[in-house]
């Protein structure tokens, strides 16, 4: 209905007072508001999963009027785009398009398993959606808060009901009326009818919440049935669930209340269940069903076993009589995994004393804990395809060492890494592709035929990429049911409990050869792997497997009678044994013969002494052949590890055949063949290199020797120049000293000469001590000068500065030159230098010197 326009107050009436006018205004504003219709917003669950998006251009829609401008805009599925494997087409709705565009949004997230209850527990949470708590007004929905806390008050009402188990009729009485009226008129049920179906409501409700639960937070479950019958004589029938969430919680919930019409017998309890299973989706998640009925629970379980086990094979049988799958194109895969140092329950012979006192320690083990997985598949024709082996190590670095003893001529394998060692989605991908379709695609006519592979629900070969490629190339995949492989898979039956029993043997084998000195490692798991693996997978354990599992020739008769008879045997009845003795060794049996015709039986003590002998050789025989098996082992020990000291190499840096390096890597014996060849040829190069390296350097220091010697050689040469040189300064030396002796013998023949001379040193006799060397010669230079200086001065004075350092005076040029003669008179001091030229000894006394001597 239209919002109707309120007329407005006449207030233009002079009469009215201005308290009249006020209260008109009043009324006026009280009464527009109640005609106000409020605009409905889009709260709808849908919006959360839908983008917007504006298109480009402008868009013109007819109206009465004429054409109108408007906006387009078109809404996507965020799940299909984040998701786009889930789906092969997005979803996409116009805006324009008003008519149903919600509803076609929430009908298309249904595909998504999306509904108005899973949006609203995703948001408010699993444990207050699923365990019942209240909402809030934040909490609700709805633009409505008033209508929103009448249905809490309602619900609180039911929970009373339910958690005090009152009767439904309590609701009628007047007392609960008038209790609940006093407080709100509007929160009161008035027929216990009412309140029935509307508890029912909440029922299923929380079953739908609960299916969401156990689509993303379980994994297994279990059934608890109860039957009782009510104080009204109604027969119950409750199925509670057990269950633990990823967190290890564990939980219950009532999945099913329902009121028997019929006679509770197994058969009629088996059809409840299987009902609820499949509403629930829990059948493949289905662990173990408990009932309280000792009579009908037998009944109820082999019933419900036939009917699901009859729908797999049915299942089973249809397909390959639909597509005509041939046995040679029937396979099982499954995966096994190895702890590589790891053996399993082992025999021992051992005293019953031993045993009794406690003495027995458990099974040596190698302690080795590397994981490595199998991928190992089985076809009906009694062949098996190449194994795949999944190395924990960092992805696609396959080392060489780990494949010394791989021999790709005679042998197949394939090989991988992982970080953990376990399969995933990439390596499912590549096993399918470069193993199995490699292998069967030439007896399935290049892939026209359909090929059937069996496996179990693991994530690794259970996805869309990998059902999309088995889509695409005639493959169908039929998967088991969980916690059912071990009676229904060829692989669990007969195949890897002789895997797992030969890799045993092979283990202690060569544990007890390398005396525990040396761990397990990579290197040697492959020796051990595929002789385990040539003992275990032969044609007549996989014909046992196929047979076994009543799949070739094809009988479901024979899982269902082995449940059976287990069921009525009770326990398993231990097969007696026979004593029976050590068989004796041929050599000791012989030697025994020999002893007993050399030794004389005539003697007293023949027997004993026979008995002795014997014993003794027998115990030295027994050593003799331990020692040669302990040196055997211990050989092969240090042989292995010099093997294990060299480091290996990834085979990916010897063969690079992917354009994307982080992508998965397999290698094939092709592969391993040709990183082989060129690993060697790498070593050839290398060796190559380090002999050139060797020539050179030996070249090298050959050069240095001579280097060396020629250094010496020069060495010797000087040290003998520098020796002549030596030589001939001494002989130079002699020459000089014997010149020096004859000048001193002919100076000394001049100063006899002088003393017949008048002396006049005892005029100046102070000056004569410190200069007689130079009496000889004496220079006499008079002043020009008319100032004389006085007797207290000193000859030479030098001047000083304030500042500076003292300068000297002009005749200190000549200090390091030693006066030779100082005439001193009263009015005169003369002081003679001797020249700066090289002294004359020999050179006689000018004429005009005696002129000047003061007689």
């Amino acid at each position: 209905m239209p919002d109707a326009d309120t007329p407005e107050p006449p207030l233009n009436s002079s009469h009215m007072t201005l308290a009249k006018k006020a209260e008109l205004i009043k009324k006026w504003a009280d009464n527009k508001q109640k005609h106000v219709r409020k605009k409905r917003d889009k709260n709808s669950h849908v919006y959360w999963y839908m983008q917007r998006e504006a298109i480009e251009g402008s868009f013109y829609s007819e109206y009465k009027d004429g054409p109108k401008i408007f906006q387009e805009f078109r809404w996507t599925c965020i799940e299909c785009l984040q998701n786009p494997s889930t789906l092969r087409k997005r979803f996409q709705v116009l805006e324009s398009n008003r008519r149903g565009v919600t509803s076609g949004m929430g009908d298309h997230l249904k595909i998504h398993r999306i509904t108005k209850e899973s949006h609203y527990a995703r948001i408010n949470g699993y444990g207050r959606a699923i365990g019942g708590g209240d909402y809030t007004e934040a909490d609700a929905w709805s633009g409505r808060p008033r209508q929103r806390a009448r249905l809490t008050a309602k619900e609180s009402i039911r929970r009373w009901f339910v958690k005090h188990r009152q009767p439904f009729s309590v609701v009628e009485t007047p007392a609960f009326q008038e209790m609940f009226l006093a407080h709100n008129t509007t929160c009161a049920y008035r027929s216990r009818i009412t309140l029935r179906n509307h508890i029912h409501t909440d029922f299923v409700e929380r079953r739908e919440k609960l299916k969401i639960e156990f689509e993303y937070n379980c994994s297994t479950i279990s059934f608890t049935l109860d039957i009782w019958t009510a104080p009204n004589r109604v027969p119950i029938f409750a199925i509670i669930a057990h269950w633990i969430t990823p967190e290890f919680e564990e939980r219950e919930e009532v999945i099913e209340f329902i009121e028997l019409q019929e006679s509770h017998t197994g058969e009629q309890l088996a059809k409840i269940v299987e009902s609820t299973l499949e509403e629930l989706r829990l059948k493949p998640k289905l662990l173990a069903i408990t009932g309280d009925n000792a009579g009908n629970n037998g009944t109820l379980c082999q019933s419900l076993y036939d009917s699901l086990k009859t729908k797999f094979d049915d299942k089973v049988r249809s397909k390959i009589e639909e597509y005509d799958i041939a046995p040679c194109n029937t396979y099982n895969m499954d995966e096994k995994g190895f702890l590589l140092g790891v053996v399993n329950r082992t025999k021992r012979v051992f005293s019953l004393n031993q045993r009794k006192q406690g003495k027995l320690l458990g099974a040596s083990q190698d302690g080795s804990r590397s994981w490595i997985t199998l991928v190992a598949c089985v076809c009906q024709d009694m062949t098996s395809l190449p194994p795949f082996l999944i190395y924990q190590g960092k992805p696609g670095h396959v080392q060489d060492t780990w494949l010394t003893e791989f021999d790709p001529e005679h042998q197949s394998a394939f090989f991988t890494t992982s970080d953990t060692g376990w399969t995933n989605h990439e390596l499912g991908k590549e096993w399918l592709v470069g193993v199995f379709d490699r292998f069967t695609k030439a007896k399935a006519r290049n892939g026209r035929d359909y090929r059937l592979l069996i496996t179990d629900g693991h994530s690794s070969h259970i996805n869309m990429e990998f059902l999309d490629w088995c889509d695409q190339h005639r493959i169908i995949v039929a998967v088991f049911p969980p916690h059912s492989t071990h009676r229904l898979q060829p692989l669990d039956v007969s195949l890897f409990g002789p895997l797992s029993t030969a890799y045993t043997n092979q283990l202690i084998g060569w544990m007890e050869k390398t005396q525990g000195l040396v761990g397990l490692s990579k290197r040697e798991f492959w020796t051990l792997f595929w002789n385990a693996l040539g003992a275990s997978f032969t044609p007549e354990n996989i014909a046992s497997g196929w047979m076994r599992t009543g799949l070739l020739p094809f009988n479901p008769e024979v899982i269902l009678s082995q449940i059976v008879r287990k069921e009525n045997n009770g326990s398993d009845t231990d097969s007696g044994s026979e004593d029976s003795g050590a068989l004796q060794q041929p050599t000791a049996r012989e030697l025994r013969r020999l002893i007993d015709k050399i030794v004389n039986n005539s003697a007293p003590d023949a027997e004993i002494s026979s008995r002795k002998l014997v014993n003794t050789v027998e115990s030295l025989q027994s050593e003799v052949e331990l020692l040669r098996y302990e040196n055997k082992g211990l050989r092969e020990t240090i042989i292995r590890e010099k093997q294990r000291r060299q480091r290996g190499t990834a085979l990916k840096d010897f063969l690079f055949d992917r354009g994307d390096p982080n992508s998965a890597q397999v290698f094939s014996p092709q592969k391993v063949a040709q990183a082989r060849e060129k690993k060697a040829a790498i070593e050839l190069r290398k060796k190559e290199e380090a002999s050139q390296k060797e020539l050179q350097r030996v070249q090298r220091q050959q050069r240095a020797e001579e280097q060396k010697e020629q250094a010496l050689e020069r060495k010797r040469q000087r040290e003998e120049k520098k020796e002549r040189k030596s030589q001939e300064k001494e002989a130079r030396k002699q020459e000089k000293e014997a010149k020096r002796q004859q000048q001193d013998q002919l100076k000394g023949t001049d100063r006899g000469k002088g003393q017949q001379r008048p002396q006049s040193q005892h005029l100046l006799p102070e000056i004569r001590g410190k200069n007689a060397e130079a009496l000889d010669e004496i220079i006499v230079a008079l002043p020009t000068s008319s100032e004389f200086p006085t007797p207290s001065q000193s000859p030479i004075q030098p001047t000083y500065d304030l500042v500076k350092k003292p300068i000297a005076s002009p005749s200190q040029a000549y200090r390091t030159q030693r006066p030779s003669l100082v005439v001193e008179s009263d009015r005169e001091m003369v002081v003679a230098y001797r020249g700066l030229g090289r002294p004359q000894r020999n050179s006689k006394r000018p004429q005009w010197l005696k002129d000047c001597e003061i007689g």
